[in-house]
This record gives structure tokens, sequence and C-alpha cells, in this order.
């Protein structure tokens, strides 16, 4: 069969490596010069099961809201975003109760393990350099009540498949010793040893590669302008190349796959929330943590990429599709950073940073859009938020799955387009 994939992210790119195992014919068209270069180019590096929780938690409503008092909150809505966001919002709200939000939280951590296991599996199949770190992940609390509340809700997702550890402070500074001048600002923390951290540009990179060696055609700097429908199915992609045609197509474009569905009457859910990322040399800091180091009080992920860089991430933007930084919210990210690290303060040059940000394709319950559309040869694979390095893999096995009316490993249900 011949499948087109719109999208050469990490989830495009997995999708077209399940679907040439599969033995189909591959096609993946993207606007962008190379692989991975929008979200898939600088996000956190690490492969979090433990943060696989959708966004859509009790309280996280009322949280956000009272977060815009504050001079820096970690998810920032611009005002006028909210006309344009009313449905995706109330969807979001209905979707933050405490039994809405359990089961949307067991669809996506079922996803993510399953999603790391594929990884693993393709990473001992594939020669793929991608820096990967092995050694877990630390998350510190700076408040025992709401470190208490975190072990609670990994001690209920044990069963599901979950491992952690709970750390008190010195556990914590001997695990991570440059945490040593916080050391009495800390409650504690959580680690989870089956995490892992690596470079999701480079794996991405790798793994296109690989697919281009056996077949996988890639169609770079091609700007795919709408789906043309043909009675019950896709006839063909408009493309700035000309036009596409294929048996399937699969639309994996992140935040922009709204605006491409739009054309065919269809609403996906998914709203492009701002993210932002730092990459500095190792040199800066050669004593850096060596392994990821999550901060639950000033919300930001701190991962080592290899030998020589260093990659700080967090906070979110409803800014609709703009990507362009804002100094103040770049500063108060490296701010926040240096607020647990404050060994860096010296260190870093707050007029000389330059952040990179993308659109993370989120959606108001949490699990990604995965399987057919009412189109019968169009299928989703989009929604990811911040956990497209995580949930790729699962998603991309899950995608291809459906595509042939294969049983998946995994339930689908969760993730099925209504």
């Amino acid at each position: 069969m011949k499948v087109a994939v719109i999208g050469a992210g990490i989830v495009g790119v997995t999708t077209a490596y399940q679907l040439l195992r599969d033995g189909h014919e591959v096609t993946v068209i993207d606007r962008q010069p190379g692989p991975a270069l929008e979200c898939s180019h600088a996000n956190g590096g690490y492969v979090a099961i433990s943060q696989a929780v959708p966004w859509s938690q009790p309280g996280v409503p009322t949280k956000t809201l009272l977060g815009l008092l504050g001079k820096a909150p970690p998810i920032l809505v611009h005002p006028g975003q909210i006309p344009a966001m009313w449905r995706w919002g109330l969807e979001f709200i209905l979707a933050s109760r405490v039994a809405p939000s359990w089961e949307n939280t067991k669809d996506v951590l079922r996803l993510a393990l399953y999603s790391h296991a594929i990884l693993k599996e393709t990473r001992e199949r594939e020669t793929i350099a991608y820096a990967p770190i092995l050694k877990g992940t630390l998350k510190v609390f700076s408040e025992q009540e709401t470190m208490q509340g975190a072990i609670a809700v990994s001690q209920s997702q044990v069963p599901l498949g979950l491992n952690y550890e709970e750390l008190s402070t010195e556990q914590c500074v001997a695990m991570v010793p440059a945490l040593s001048l916080r050391r009495d600002q800390l409650a504690g923390g959580i680690h989870y040893p089956d995490e892992e951290a690596g470079d999701c540009f480079a794996f991405t990179c790798e793994l296109a590669r690989i697919c281009g060696e056996r077949g996988v055609r890639f169609e770079f700097n091609t700007l795919v302008r709408r789906l043309v429908r043909d009675g019950a199915r896709l006839s063909h992609l408009e493309t700035s190349k000309g036009d596409m045609k294929a048996d399937a197509f699969v639309l994996a474009a992140g935040a922009e796959s709204p605006l491409l569905a739009r054309n065919l009457g269809m609403r996906l859910p998914v709203l492009p929330v701002k993210g932002y990322s730092l990459t500095f040399p190792r040199s800066v800091w050669p004593e850096a943590p060596d392994r990821p180091v999550l901060d639950e009080k000033r919300k930001f992920g701190f991962a080592p990429l290899g030998t020589d860089r260093l990659r700080m991430s967090g906070f979110a933007e409803i800014a609709g599709y703009d990507t362009r930084p804002e100094k103040h919210r770049t500063e108060a990210l490296a701010r926040s950073f240096m607020g647990l690290f404050p060994q860096l303060e010296t260190r870093i040059n707050l007029a000389e940073l330059k952040p990179f940000c993308c659109l993370r394709p989120v959606t108001p319950k949490g699990p990604p859009i995965i399987g057919r559309s009412q189109v019968e040869n169009l299928y989703f694979n989009v929604g990811q938020g911040h956990l497209g390095w995580t949930l790729a893999h699962g998603s991309a096995r899950l995608a291809a799955d459906s595509i042939i009316g294969r049983t998946s490993d995994i339930d689908l249900r969760g993730y099925v387009p209504a």
C-alpha cells in the first residue's frame, strides 16, 4: 500500500518506520528542509514515563487562573486567545474532574509504557547514535505536602506499571551533588529509575536516514496546502510541489494538523501551546547533573545531552500560532533554573539567551488522537502534547496497526477519533 505521512517530526518519522516494517511504500512530506526541525528539534530530551499524565488534572484550571496573577506563571494564556479556545477550554475543564482525569491518566501512562518498550526494541534493532542516558529521572520538591501528594499519585500508578523510589533530601543530594546549595530548601524527591533521556533530534534524524536508505521517500521543503476529498476518501494532497496521491494518508503534523483537517469539515481538538527550551554547552557547567532533574515547584526540566550540551525546558504559553520567544518569559525560565541551581547565576548571561520555541499539540483530555478518521483512508496521529518524545514510538505502532486493521498490543479506545 502507498502511504503518505504528513509531518517529519519524531511522530511522523517513527510512523514511517513502523509502516516501512509492515511492508508499505511510504512517502513523508514536511514543509521544513529536514526532519525534526520543529517540536522535535530541541525538546526537553527526557522519556518521561512519570510525566505521562494529562494537564487536565483536578485543580489545574483553578491553579492556572490563579497563576496568571503571578509574575512568571508556568502556564500563560494570552487574553486574545480565549475566544478562539472556548470550546477546547470547556472540554479541558470537564476532563479535569476526578473520574475522567483518572481514566485519561491511565490511557496516557499505558501508551507511555508501551512506547518506551518499542523505543528499546528499536534501539536494539537499529544502530542509532542519540546519546541515551539510562539513569532514571529525579523529581525534587520544595514543599512536603506537595511531595506527599505526588507520592500518592505515583503509588496509585504502580499497578499500571510505574516504578518509583521516594528519596530524602540527603539522598537527592547524594544522587545529584549540584543540589547541595539548595539542601535546606528541599523536602525530598522521587526517583523514577526506568526513565531515560536522549537527543530526540539526533534520534529522529538517524531514524529518517535509516528509513531513507530502505526506500522511504522524503519530500522536504514541501508545504501541504489542502487535503482533497473525493466522496468518502481522500484523493490527493495539494502541495507546493504539485498534487500527491496515495492509498492512505497519515496526518502527523502536530499543531498544524487542525488547520489541515478544517477544510474537510473536521474539528481536531488540538491546541497549539508554545514551549521554551534553552541549550548550553557543557563547558558552562562541567559539574552539571549526569541525569534528568525535574523541579516540581519551578516547573522546569533539565537534561544532559551527551557529553557536550545541557538542555533546560519548561513553561507553556497559549498564544495561537506565534512561535516568537518573549524575552521576559525566556529570562523567567532561566531564573527558575538558577533558583534551583544558584551556582549558575554567574555563568549564564540573561542578555545572551537564545531560546528555542515550538508549538506543542495539546488535546483537552490528554491522550493523543490515533486511528482512522471519518474519511476512510485518512488516519490521525496527533496530540502528543509535551510528550512527543515519550509517546511517539507507541503512537506510531498504533497508527500503523489501524491502517492494516491489525489488533494492537494495547487497548485503542482511549485514543481513537470521536
